[in-house]
C-alpha cells in the first residue's frame, strides 16, 4: 500500500513538471506579478512593474498582456482598471480598460484551482522595445470600493508577438 501510494506521489509530482516545463515555453521577455495584500486592492495604490530586460530584441515587436488572478470572492462580474504606460513613445497615454472576469451567468472566466482564476487579458501589440531602454507600467483600479476585495494578483507578460499564441495562461498550483 505505501509502495502504491509513493509511487502515485512521484507519478503526479513527475507530470505536474512536465505540465509546468509545457506550459511555460521560456519565451517571455518580461513575467511579473504583484501579490495585493489581503486580497484588498486599495484605489490609492498603483501597482507598478519596472520592465528592464536585457532579453528584449530591438527588431522584433512584442505583445503585452495583463495577468488577472483573482478569487471567489471578488463582488463584480467585471474589473475596471487605468493604465498608464510608459514604453518610451512619443505619444504615451493612459487607457480605461474593462474586463469581464465572469460571464452573464456568473461564471468565472480564466483558468482556475483552489478557488482563484487566473485571466490572460491581452493590452498592447506590436511594441517595440530597445534593450538601452527602461521601460514602466502602471495599472490602477477604477471600481467604486476603495478597498476592492478579491484582486490576488495583477501581473504583466510580455512576448515576442509570434509567441503570443503559443503562450498558455500560468496559475500556482
Amino acid at each position: 500500500m505505501r509502495k502504491s501510494v509513493l509511487g502515485a506521489a512521484i507519478a503526479v509530482t513527475v507530470s505536474t513538471m512536465v505540465l509546468l516545463a509545457s506550459c511555460s515555453p521560456g519565451e517571455e521577455v518580461y513575467y511579473r506579478f504583484h501579490l495585493i495584500d489581503q486580497h484588498e486592492w486599495n484605489r490609492d495604490s498603483a501597482v507598478v512593474f519596472k520592465v528592464d530586460s536585457p532579453a528584449v530584441n530591438p527588431s522584433t515587436r512584442y505583445a503585452v498582456s495583463l495577468e488577472i488572478t483573482y478569487t471567489n470572492s471578488y463582488p463584480y462580474q467585471d474589473l475596471w482598471v487605468r493604465i498608464d504606460p510608459d514604453f518610451g513613445l512619443a505619444a504615451t497615454k493612459s487607457d480605461t480598460v474593462s474586463i469581464r472576469l465572469s460571464d452573464a451567468h456568473g461564471k468565472w472566466l480564466g483558468s482556475g484551482v483552489g478557488g482563484e482564476n487566473q485571466l490572460s487579458v491581452p493590452y498592447l501589440d506590436n511594441v517595440r522595445l530597445d534593450t538601452a531602454g527602461r521601460y514602466a507600467l502602471s495599472v490602477r483600479h477604477l471600481m467604486s470600493d476603495k478597498y476592492l476585495t478579491g484582486i490576488a494578483k495583477i501581473g504583466v507578460r510580455i512576448v515576442p508577438e509570434e509567441a503570443k499564441a503559443n503562450v498558455l495562461p500560468w496559475w500556482p498550483f
